[in-house]
């Protein structure tokens, strides 16, 4: 996941999520690159991206980055406006949020496939971690992303072996050789101190 205000905050966040509410051992995963997560003993590489548009991004760059210019300030703005503006657009002409991160999640599937087969180191097991940036997505939601991820691995060499995808509240994996979805809780009620631990590993590393 590419960072641009040098902070692997997310990675951070999924990191934690798997250890703490997944199989994971505290010290089995370390944050790197191509993929995020790797852990040499399990032979596992996990890639972490966001389902957001790409002006949501720019505006966690803008919260982020303390040392924009202030032209460079200006440019990020208008982009963000003007994405704004087709986003909601979009949502008058009758498509639904919820919708919208669907479509988000495929095309992050589809250019993290391409990665996987070109440019990231291939593991025993491959996975890809997703921040669905939304509690909303409900069984038949998820059917739809389901059948998407086994249409696109029709199109490559390699695929990944399971997909977790982060609904805020819940966190879905997706074993895509078993094709089974199972789901863990994620008590709303720890959703501050995750925030607060991924930005403190973050800045520590």
């Amino acid at each position: 996941m590419n960072n641009n205000n040098g902070n692997h905050y997310f990675e951070h966040y999924a990191k934690i999520t798997l250890v703490d509410y997944y199989i994971f051992e505290k010290d089995s995963l370390i944050v790197r690159d191509k993929p995020d997560l790797q852990s040499e003993r399990l032979d596992y590489g996990i890639e972490v991206t966001q389902a957001i548009l790409k002006t949501e991004a720019r505006c966690n760059d803008l919260k982020c980055n303390v040392r924009l210019s202030l032209s460079e300030y200006e440019s990020i703005d208008e982009e963000i406006s003007a994405g704004e503006k087709s986003f909601y657009e979009a949502l008058r002409a009758g498509e639904s949020l919820k919708n919208i991160r669907i479509d988000l999640i495929r095309e992050r599937i589809a250019d993290k496939l391409e990665k996987l087969n070109h440019n990231y180191r291939i593991f025993s097991t491959n996975a890809l971690y997703i921040f669905a940036e939304t509690a909303r997505f409900e069984e038949s939601d998820l059917d739809t992303i389901r059948a998407y991820i086994r249409t696109a691995h029709t199109q490559h060499t390699v695929g990944y072996d399971v997909y977790f995808l982060n609904c805020i509240s819940k966190l879905c994996i997706y074993d895509s050789k078993k094709d089974r979805i199972d789901s863990v809780r994620i008590p709303t009620s720890d959703l501050r101190e995750l925030k607060r631990k991924a930005k403190r590993s973050a800045e520590n590393e």
